[in-house]
């Protein structure tokens, strides 16, 4: 018996179903009949002389006010929210060099944050081939100390690779962390420096995991949202020694104002409702990002703050980096012999 041949030519028509189709006439009534409704002028049904009907249109009054009375609220919190969301999950720009490109040995190490975000650093180690030789037996009973870099909001750790020669030069060990949601291929929401703070404590305690850094001479230098970042990780975690801080984040209203928006004039009187999206979502407060209930660790810690403008693609200038050297050579430094033979 032959088996019947198939033209291999016929393709059956693609057929929309029937109930598919009911719905989408249906769901596209409904939007159209939603969108007429609330943005319809209820009072103009009135015109001149008709005030006595007035009961006859009052349904035709009330459905529109009832709609815009329940929706207005709706239309306004999802917009707050696409708001917060645009504005925490920035584009950082590409990575384009490495600590490589300075000169210097480092190895790219990931770590993962307290709540389980992933992050990404690059770690370069003070001990290196020219310090073998200059210190010979005495690299085996030396630690030395280290710095953990902190990059801004919407920024990537390349923006702190001008520090990296000269602070491995001073005897530094130093660790560039990539805050969430940058360099791990992941998304997540970026806090202005209050979830970015864990990230921070998981940084130093990497480094104190190292053989090779005394764990009590560890300090954390922050740009922006970064320094905010390390105000409040240095308040959860006593261990870290000194801070350098550059343009932290005044208060959750200026940085609202400034990253999430809006920012047209005729449309500011959204970002109340910004803020109270951006609190509700990442469980913030204002109190938290306020840094003048921060500042008191300023005056606890050994700390520098550096001039305004940290947003500069040439921020660290000569004169910076030379500060930046003095103050964490004055402040790291010990009379323990085997944390200053890392500095020598």
């Amino acid at each position: 018996m032959q088996r019947p041949l198939m033209d291999p030519l016929f393709v059956k028509p693609f057929v929309t179903p029937k109930k598919q189709w009911v719905v989408t006439v249906w769901t596209v009534a409904a939007l159209k009949w939603f969108v007429r409704t609330l943005v319809s002028r209820p009072l103009a049904l009135y015109k001149p002389g008709q005030q006595a009907r007035a009961f006859k249109f009052m349904p035709e009054v009330i459905r529109p006010a009832a709609m815009q009375a329940l929706f207005l609220p709706l239309a306004l919190s999802l917009t707050a929210a696409l708001l917060v969301y645009v504005g925490t999950h920035p584009t950082p720009p590409p990575i384009m060099l490495d600590p490589s490109s300075q000169g210097v040995y480092y190895e790219q190490v990931s770590m993962t944050s307290e709540d389980g975000t992933p992050l990404m650093g690059w770690m370069v180690p003070a001990l290196d081939a020219s310090r073998v030789l200059a210190q010979r037996d005495k690299i085996l009973h030396t630690k030395y100390p280290a710095i953990v870099l902190v990059h801004d909001f919407g920024q990537t750790p390349q923006q702190m690779l001008p520090l990296v020669g000269p602070l491995h030069e001073e005897g530094l060990s130093v660790l560039i962390v990539g805050l969430r949601g940058t360099g791990t291929g992941k998304s997540a929401g970026q806090t202005f420096g209050f979830n970015e703070a864990s990230d921070i404590c998981t940084a130093v305690n990497f480094m104190r995991s190292q053989p090779k850094i005394d764990d009590t001479h560890i300090g954390v230098l922050g740009l922006g949202t970064g320094a905010t970042a390390t105000l409040i990780a240095s308040q959860r975690d006593a261990g870290i020694r000194v801070l350098i801080l550059a343009d932290p984040v005044n208060d959750v209203d200026s940085v609202v104002a400034r990253r999430i928006g809006p920012r047209g004039a005729m449309i500011t009187w959204m970002r109340p409702f910004s803020r109270w999206g951006f609190q509700l979502a990442y469980h913030v407060t204002g109190d938290d990002l306020n840094y003048n209930r921060l500042d008191f660790l300023t005056r606890t810690h050994p700390s520098l703050t550096l001039p305004h403008g940290c947003d500069h693609v040439d921020y660290f200038d000569r004169q910076r980096i030379a500060q930046i050297q003095w103050f964490l050579h004055k402040e790291l430094r010990t009379g323990d012999a085997t944390v200053a033979s890392g500095l020598n």
